[in-house]
């Protein structure tokens, strides 16, 4: 399995439903609502939540990935990366521009071109978050079938 940046998780795209979700991973292990009234499913064996967020219909719209077995589409293993090489790597060949936040032992990083989100735990990767884009208009895009 492998995230496609503003796509989803191979055949899970951002947009599917709560329905779609399930029929392909089951009943999730936990259900959760945030502070946006969000709903989170989290799939314990697969270390993946799904977010389904108000703004977009409650569609999924947002990706937690705890797998150190799910990569990049562009490169499969940013697990095995320290944060400067997998920094380094993404600036080339993706964007940019992103901004960092130190919270002490995590730190961080958010591109918001791609809606991505690194998080390091005492300087190791820990949880790779994305999400949809947004067209011109600051709509939401969605690839059902691509």
């Amino acid at each position: 399995m492998y995230i496609k940046i503003g796509k989803g998780l191979n055949n899970v795209y951002f947009g599917s439903s709560i329905d779609d979700i399930t029929d392909k991973f089951g009943k999730p292990d936990k259900i959760c609502t945030n502070i946006n009234e969000d709903i989170q499913y989290l799939y314990f064996n697969e270390k993946l939540v799904f977010q389904f967020e108000q703004q977009v219909d409650m569609k999924l719209g947002w990706i937690e990935v705890h797998n150190k077995n799910i990569g990049f589409e562009f490169y499969q293993n940013p697990w095995s990366m320290d944060k400067e090489q997998l920094l380094q790597y993404i600036l080339n060949k993706l964007v940019t521009e992103y901004t960092m936040n130190d919270y002490g032992s995590i730190e961080s990083i958010f591109f918001e071109k791609i809606e991505l989100e690194l998080q390091f735990f005492l300087g190791k990767l820990k949880c790779i978050n994305f999400g949809f884009l947004f067209n011109s208009d600051n709509c939401p895009i969605f690839m059902t079938n691509t």
